[in-house]
């Protein structure tokens, strides 16, 4: 089979997977190719089933390499042990991970064809690239191979162009969020196992839409990061995307201006894991509502995870689309809640070990209900640490 027929067969598996197209739809491009000769992307934008922008951008997002970030992630040291160190350096290269057969690769840059085929002269696993950047990754050569200078004659005279590095899960804020930095307190201890099991990708988490609700300042925010963060650290080949209610509305938006709508589709649905926090944002418009809805079918018909963040009072009004309001009757509800006054004190004086905490003991125990705040706790604790 040719690469141009072992693309094809990719993309349209893909198209068919976020339900850009039917099998009906393929069916018909499939009789255009035939009596023309012409690939599938040229046959779908003839038949007007997507447009040349939004053929592009899909083709694209196909063939994009993948980034990695090394410095975010535990590299394991039996998998580095499966590539010569000869080879990684000579193919600015570093293994990250293995799977059952499949080992994971990072790269700075160069011929990327030529460095999958010189790992697997090598090696008989199934090879994932990563992108890396060249810092980072010389870096991690040098811990995990050490000095390089017994290869410095290999690529004397040799430029490599680096790799072109995006964050491979969108907007890269609070990467410092964990679920250890989550001050656990007694309404947040089923909302963390949940994330944790989120996290792990267990099955149980992609048979319904996971909603955590809570008020403002609960830590519902802080859970969705520390997901993140721990798979990006974890499970590198992960494809997943994080992002807030109001940024899915504006991306949708800017993507219906320009003609662009498909391959936003595409994009959003062409994950293994999707986080939206204060997906409130979204109810105010019908649109916004219908794309929502359709992106958590398609992700739980194929085996995916998503989860949602809102308040209680966003929760108890729902959305207007009763489709979708059926959708999210029908999810993992996890309900969450500021600390206790108890919790509070018990927080303090961990936090501070007894020591110097008997001024803000005395301030939760004057706080009327309403005042108990996590968000100011946080601040404390974080202060006296």
């Amino acid at each position: 089979m040719s690469k141009s027929q072992q693309f094809d067969e990719t993309l349209a598996a893909r198209l068919l997977e976020t339900e850009i197209v039917t099998e009906a739809d393929l069916g018909v491009v499939r009789e255009l190719q035939s009596s023309t000769a012409i690939g599938l992307a040229e046959a779908l934008v003839q038949l007007e089933l997507l447009s040349d922008r939004e053929m592009e951008r899909i083709i694209h997002s196909v063939n994009e390499l993948r980034t990695v970030k090394l410095e975010q992630i535990q590299i394991d040291p039996n998998a580095v042990r499966h590539v010569p160190k000869r080879v990684a350096l000579a193919n600015r290269c570093l293994p990250v991970r293995r799977t059952g057969n499949t080992l994971v690769v990072a790269y700075g840059g160069g011929d990327f064809e030529a460095v999958r085929e010189a790992l697997r002269a090598v090696t008989d696993f199934d090879i994932v690239v990563l992108a890396a950047e060249q810092s980072a990754l010389e870096h991690a050569q040098f811990i995990h191979y050490g000095d390089s200078t017994d290869i410095s004659t290999v690529n004397a005279g040799t430029a490599m162009p680096a790799v072109p590095f995006q964050p491979a899960w969108g907007i890269p804020m609070a990467w410092r969020l964990t679920f250890d930095t989550l001050i656990e307190h007694d309404g947040i201890v089923k909302g963390r196992e949940i994330a944790k099991q989120i996290a792990s990708r267990q099955s149980e988490c992609s048979k319904s839409p996971i909603l955590f609700v809570g008020p403002k300042g609960c830590g519902k925010s802080h859970i969705l990061k520390a997901v993140r963060n721990y798979v990006s650290s974890n499970e590198p080949t992960t494809r997943g995307l994080y992002c807030t209610g109001a940024q899915f509305a504006e991306s949708l938006a800017s993507h219906y201006i320009a003609g662009t709508v498909e391959a936003f589709r595409f994009d959003l649905r062409d994950r293994d894991l999707v986080l939206i926090d204060d997906v409130a944002d979204l109810y105010s418009s019908s649109l916004c509502e219908r794309e929502l809805e359709n992106l958590i079918n398609v992700m739980l018909k194929k085996g995916g995870v998503v989860a949602l963040t809102m308040t209680d009072e966003a929760y108890i009004a729902g959305p207007s689309s009763v489709s979708l309001k059926e959708l999210f009757g029908n999810g993992t509800e996890v309900i969450l809640g500021k600390p206790s006054r108890d919790s509070l004190k018990k927080m303090v004086l961990n936090a501070s070990q007894g020591k110097n905490c008997s001024a803000a003991i005395e301030i939760i125990d004057r706080l009327n209900d309403d005042d108990v705040c996590i968000s100011a706790v946080r601040n404390f604790v974080l202060e006296i640490k």
